[in-house]
C-alpha cells in the first residue's frame, strides 16, 4: 500500500490529492484513510510551526492598540487644552463644516449670541442671525471656502439684545492633510470701543482745530501786514524774528487745515464739485501756483507733457491740492539746483500723472505705511524737512474719491516718482 501524502502545512489545498495503488476496495479504503490521517498529522505539525508567528502578530496588535489608545488620550487632552485656550480669548471663535453647520464655538461666541453649546452645534448662521445678515455671512463663508483663501472685513453685527457692534471678521479655510478643505474657521474681534474712542478723539481734534484756525488765521494775517512794511520799517533784528513767527504760524495753519481735511474725509463730509477738467492745463496751473515754494528750495518745476487735452471728471481744486502735496514733497527732498518733472500719459481708458524728483528716494520698508496718517520716512533728514504727516494720506483719499489709484517708484540715491491714475472722461 502506497499513497502520496502531501505536507499540508505548505500545500493544504492539495490535501485530497492521492495516487491510489491498492488492488481491492478494502486496500484502497485503508490507503485513503491513512492518507487523510497523515494529512491531519502534518496539519497539526504545520499549525505548531505557525504558533510563534501568531503569537508575535498578537503581541504586535496589542502594542499598536495600546499606542492608539495613548494617542487618542493625548489628542483628547490637546483638544481640551485648545478649548480652554479658546474659551479664554476675548474674541468670537467658531468652526463650521463645509455645509455651514457649526462644529465648535468658544465661550465668548456663546455669550455673545446668548446660547449654550447644545443650541448651536449643528446649526447654521440662519439659526442665530437675522435673515439679511445670515445671507451675507453665508455668502462670505462660501466665497472663502470655494476660493480657499483668507477673507477679512469690518462688519456691523446685530446682537440678540438689539445692540450693534463693530467687528473685524476673519474667515479662513481649514484643510486636511491632503489639502482638501474640510471646514471654515472664523475669528471675530469686537472693535466697538476702539471705534468709539477713535470717533471721540477725532471730534476733539476737529473741535480744537476749528477753535484754533480762526485766531491763527488772524495772527498770520497780522504778521503778514507787519512783515510787508505796511505799518512802517522794522529793525533788521526784529524782522528776522518776525519771519520766524510768520513761518511758524503758516505751518500751524497748514497743519490745522490738513487735520480738518482728514476729519472731513473720514467722516465722508468732504464735498467734491466734479466737472470736466483738462489735466494738461491743470499741470501748468500747478507749476505756476507752486513756483514760489520751488524758488524757496532752489527747485524748478518742469512740465514734460504735450498740449494734448486729457479730460477727466474731477474737482479741480482737490486735484490741485493733490499736485501741490506731491510737488512740495518732491521739492523739499530734492537737492538745491535740481528740478521736479511733471508728466501726464494716456494709457487706454486712464490717464497717469507723475511727479518725479531726484532726491534720496524712499526706503522700501516704508512702502506699506507711506500713505498712512502721520507716516513719514523715519530719518533725521526727513524730520528736518517738516510736514504734518497727513499730506500723502489726504492725497490718497482724494485720488480714490475720483476713482483712481496712487503709488510710487523709488530708487535710493536716484529719486522718487509718485504717480496717480484717473479715468479719462469718455
Amino acid at each position: 500500500m502506497f499513497g502520496s501524502i502531501l505536507d499540508i502545512s505548505d500545500n493544504f489545498e492539495n490535501l485530497n490529492s492521492f495516487i491510489i495503488i491498492g488492488d481491492t476496495e478494502t486496500e484502497a479504503f485503508l490507503e485513503k484513510f491513512v492518507g487523510f490521517l497523515g494529512g491531519f498529522v502534518f496539519l497539526a505539525i504545520g499549525l505548531f510551526k505557525w504558533i510563534p508567528g501568531v503569537q508575535a502578530l498578537s503581541d504586535l496588535v496589542n502594542q499598536r492598540t495600546l499606542e492608539l489608545q495613548e494617542t487618542n488620550t493625548s489628542l483628547e487632552k490637546n483638544r481640551e487644552s485648545l478649548e480652554v485656550l479658546a474659551d479664554n480669548l476675548p474674541v468670537f471663535i467658531s468652526l463650521k463644516d463645509t455645509e455651514g453647520r457649526f462644529q465648535f464655538v468658544n465661550k465668548c461666541f456663546k455669550d455673545w449670541v446668548c446660547v449654550n453649546n447644545d443650541d448651536i452645534i449643528g446649526k447654521s448662521v440662519y439659526d442665530i442671525y437675522p435673515e439679511e445678515q445670515a445671507i451675507e455671512f453665508s455668502a462670505k463663508d462660501r466665497e472663502a471656502i470655494d476660493n480657499n483663501f483668507v477673507l477679512s472685513q469690518e462688519v456691523e453685527l446685530s446682537y440678540p439684545d438689539g445692540k450693534t457692534r463693530s467687528v473685524i471678521s476673519t474667515r479662513f479655510p481649514v484643510s486636511s492633510s491632503t489639502d482638501t478643505v474640510i471646514g471654515l474657521g472664523t475669528i471675530n474681534f469686537d472693535i466697538t470701543k476702539h471705534k468709539v474712542a477713535e470717533r471721540l478723539k477725532n471730534e476733539f481734534i476737529s473741535t480744537v482745530s476749528h477753535e484754533l484756525r480762526t485766531p491763527l488765521t488772524s495772527i498770520k494775517g497780522s504778521l503778514g501786514l507787519i512783515k510787508s512794511g505796511t505799518v512802517g520799517e522794522l529793525p533788521a533784528e526784529f524782522l528776522s524774528m518776525l519771519n520766524i513767527a510768520y513761518d511758524n504760524s503758516d505751518r500751524l495753519v497748514l497743519l490745522i487745515n490738513d487735520i480738518l481735511d482728514m476729519e472731513k474725509i473720514e467722516a465722508g463730509k468732504m464735498l467734491f464739485q466734479m466737472k470736466p477738467t483738462d489735466i494738461s492745463s491743470l499741470l501748468e496751473e500747478a507749476i505756476e501756483a507752486n513756483k514760489g515754494f520751488g524758488d524757496e528750495h532752489g527747485i524748478s518745476f518742469v512740465h514734460l507733457g504735450t498740449a494734448n487735452q486729457f479730460l477727466v471728471d474731477a474737482d479741480k481744486d482737490r486735484l490741485m491740492q493733490v499736485l501741490s502735496n506731491l510737488m512740495s514733497n518732491a521739492a523739499k527732498f530734492s537737492p538745491p539746483g535740481g528740478r521736479v518733472e511733471l508728466a501726464a500719459v494716456r494709457d487706454n481708458g486712464i490717464i497717469r500723472i507723475a511727479v518725479k524728483d531726484n532726491g534720496p528716494g524712499i526706503p522700501e520698508e516704508f512702502r506699506d505705511t507711506i500713505f498712512e496718517k502721520f507716516s513719514q520716512a523715519d530719518s533725521s533728514d526727513t524730520r528736518q524737512k517738516g510736514g504734518t504727516g497727513l499730506g500723502l494720506s489726504i492725497t490718497k483719499a482724494i485720488v480714490e474719491e475720483h476713482g483712481g489709484t496712487i503709488d510710487f517708484h523709488s530708487e535710493a540715491g536716484v529719486g522718487c516718482t509718485f504717480f496717480f491714475t484717473l479715468p479719462i472722461l469718455q
